[in-house]
């Protein structure tokens, strides 16, 4: 199915929808990467924790409201487990975050984003060209094992590139805090699909994105066309940084 729309020259021009929805992430992923940057730079990184705690509340809220206006209610133990750890999981998220050194946070996002978005680029272009099967077709059907392997390695590359860019993390062990943020940022992606599929919407910010007021916070993330909430773009960090406050 295409879209089309006028350009400048006066010339009808057809996209698909996963152009758009391609054109509309790399657009918003740059708006959220002028936002997150200087945050990291300026005053020793404090403007970064409070934007990362914003985030993580406006999250909590797009949980609360998908359960709140969702008319289906889980009747399995396990689904009441799936949304209990989301809950958790963001909560801690929100509480202890300042318990972290934020080089190792901004390590874990660094590390997070690139898993993704290396994944998401792999599975668009050639998702399902070498390998038909899908990896998660029950929780997340879109999913390909070309995307998820080139993410995994992209992310495990991701977290010895930090350790340069920052060098006083520069040690084994923090390496491996780092790397281990791969595999759990795909994880915590599939947690949170499962948890959306449990509630039977699309997007986290479903309920959110064309009420009153709230729509300002949603609407930089490209609404609906965009990235899907604040949940969705949390979902694998909240993951990552629950296992680092357990780390000793």
């Amino acid at each position: 199915m295409h879209i089309y729309f006028l350009s400048k020259g006066g010339v009808y021009v057809a996209i698909s929808r996963k152009q758009r929805k391609l054109l509309t992430r790399t657009v918003t992923s740059l708006i959220l990467a002028a936002i997150i940057i200087p945050a990291y730079l300026v005053a020793d990184g404090k403007y970064f924790f409070w934007l990362l705690r914003f985030g993580f509340l406006v999250a909590v809220v797009e949980f609360v409201t998908v359960i709140v206006e969702s008319c289906f209610l889980p009747i399995h133990p396990v689904e009441y487990g799936v949304t209990g750890f989301v809950f958790l999981e963001l909560l801690a998220c929100l509480i202890g975050i300042q318990k972290l050194p934020v080089k190792l946070i901004g390590g874990c996002v660094f590390v997070c984003v690139t898993t993704d978005i290396a994944a998401y680029l792999m599975g668009t272009f050639c998702g399902g060209t070498l390998i038909k099967k899908r990896p998660f077709p029950k929780i997340s059907p879109n999913k390909s094992y070309e995307g998820l392997i080139f993410g995994l390695a992209l992310g495990v590359i991701a977290a010895y590139v930090w350790t340069l860019l920052e060098p006083s993390l520069g040690s084994r062990d923090v390496y491996l805090r780092l790397a281990i943020a791969a595999p759990l940022s795909v994880i915590g992606d599939l947690v949170e699909s499962r948890f959306k599929r449990l509630y039977d919407v699309k997007d986290s910010n479903d309920f959110l994105v064309s009420a009153p007021i709230v729509c300002v916070i949603e609407k930089p993330l490209g609404g609906r066309d965009g990235h899907g909430g604040y949940l969705d773009r949390l979902d694998s960090l909240a993951l990552v940084l629950l296992v680092q406050l357990l780390i000793p």
